[in-house]
C-alpha cells in the first residue's frame, strides 16, 4: 500500500534498492483487510505519511 500508484523503492543504506509493485493506494484501502500496520523507517517516509491526511484517517480507523 502507497500514498500513489506508482513502484515503491527502498533504500540500502545510501543505495537505491529495487523498486516493487503497489498492490493499492491508502484511498483504495480497506482498513478492515488488516490485521496490522507497519509503519516504514527513516526519515521521510514517515515525514510524507504524517503529512497525509488519508494515510493518517486509515491509521485512526485502525487505531479505534
Amino acid at each position: 500500500m502507497s500514498l500513489r500508484r506508482v513502484g515503491i523503492r527502498g533504500v540500502n543504506l545510501h543505495m537505491p534498492a529495487s523498486r516493487v509493485r503497489v498492490d493499492n493506494t491508502i484511498g483504495e484501502a480497506d482498513p478492515d483487510d488488516y490485521d496490522g500496520l507497519l509503519s516504514p523507517g527513516g526519515f521521510i517516509s514517515r515525514d510524507l505519511l504524517r503529512q497525509s491526511a488519508p494515510a493518517r484517517e486509515f491509521v485512526r480507523f485502525r487505531h479505534e
